[in-house]
């Protein structure tokens, strides 16, 4: 993590009406790979970092992460495309997702039956 700048809160950092600067990107992308010291076996680390601190990851910064650690910008691509929780897209500031475990869903009426 990139310890000495504070995170930018996700409904501020690169919404539709404030997009990021391609300047602070790439301090933020420089920043990440620093911190690994431009180690490629840690692409995770360096693109959750920049996701912590822009709140997603900007289309801008998978050349300059690919650069910095001396990898194919298509296997950052197939990183963030690989895990969900990994943002390409500014979101709001809160989020929903939906189980449909049926352990987790039957476990749920026991509880909201209970309360009657």
């Amino acid at each position: 993590m990139i310890a000495s700048e504070p995170r930018q809160p996700t409904t501020r950092a690169g919404t539709r009406d404030s997009p990021l600067s391609s300047e602070r990107i790439t301090a933020v992308v420089h920043a990440a790979a620093a911190a690994v010291k431009g180690d490629r076996t840690q692409l995770m680390d360096v693109v959750q970092a920049i996701q912590y601190h822009l709140g997603h990851l900007p289309k801008g910064a998978v050349p300059l992460v690919a650069d910095a650690l001396g990898v194919h910008a298509v296997e950052v691509e197939d990183t963030v495309s690989f895990y969900a929780y990994l943002e390409r897209e500014p979101k709001g500031r809160f989020s929903h997702s939906a189980v449909e475990d049926t352990g987790v869903i039957n476990e749920g009426r026991r509880r909201s039956g209970a309360g009657l």
